[in-house]
């Protein structure tokens, strides 16, 4: 089942912040305020506890520990003409690997490429893969980098590609999520609109994810 995520500017120049659409599937959650995660993860690689709700049954709607509140997106400060980089690292979205038999084949689609090279000559953002082990909390320490021999993390997002696809092994209450992390490059061009065009200051996003 697939799941999509964009993202959007703030602005024609300052901070270019993600802003995810609270869309899921039963394998990947997209991150984003008022996102409801599995039972059992309280928190994210970048976003932590506190920025989830406390639990209140009477609230309206009522609220659990697994609703983000504030989520942690990854953002940066693209300005005409200089290059820069990814200045906050943030989460994408969460993969659920504790309910596939064998693992989870994940796909990352940047859409907007034509439009992101009217004002980036180049970009290449590091994307991260994040496990944790989540049966009744995820607590501070507990989500530590994806480790495997034939995939070496971070892994770059690129200008000329922009694909990328993951095998993660499934486990029991076993949880990943995929980030952008600080660091990175890129050289913006242009903040201004282009002709007809808004400015395309921040990629868009399409998720997919199914066992294998």
């Amino acid at each position: 089942m697939g799941a999509s995520l964009t993202t959007s500017t703030l602005g024609d120049t300052g901070t270019t912040t993600a802003a995810v659409a609270p869309a899921q599937s039963d394998f990947i959650f997209q991150v984003a305020n008022g996102v409801t995660l599995p039972t059992g993860v309280t928190s994210l690689a970048n976003t932590p506890s506190t920025d989830f709700y406390t639990a209140n049954p009477s609230a309206t709607p009522p609220t659990t520990p697994y609703e983000i509140q504030n989520a942690v997106v990854p953002s940066w400060s693209p300005t005409a003409q200089s290059a820069g980089s990814v200045t906050v690292a943030g989460d994408l979205a969460l993969v659920n690997g504790a309910i596939a038999a064998n693992g989870i084949v994940v796909s990352m689609y940047v859409t907007n490429l034509a439009n992101l090279q009217q004002d980036y000559s180049s970009f290449a953002l590091p994307v991260d893969v994040w496990q944790a082990t989540c049966a009744t909390s995820c607590p501070v320490g507990a989500w530590t980098q994806y480790t495997n021999p034939s995939l070496i993390l971070p892994v770059y997002l690129t200008s000329t590609s922009g694909f990328l696809t993951f095998n993660l092994p499934a486990g029991t209450n076993l949880y990943y999520d995929i980030t952008i992390d600080k660091g990175g490059s890129f050289y913006c061009t242009s903040t201004a609109t282009s002709g007809t065009n808004s400015p395309s200051l921040s990629p868009t996003f399409y998720f997919t994810a199914e066992p294998y």
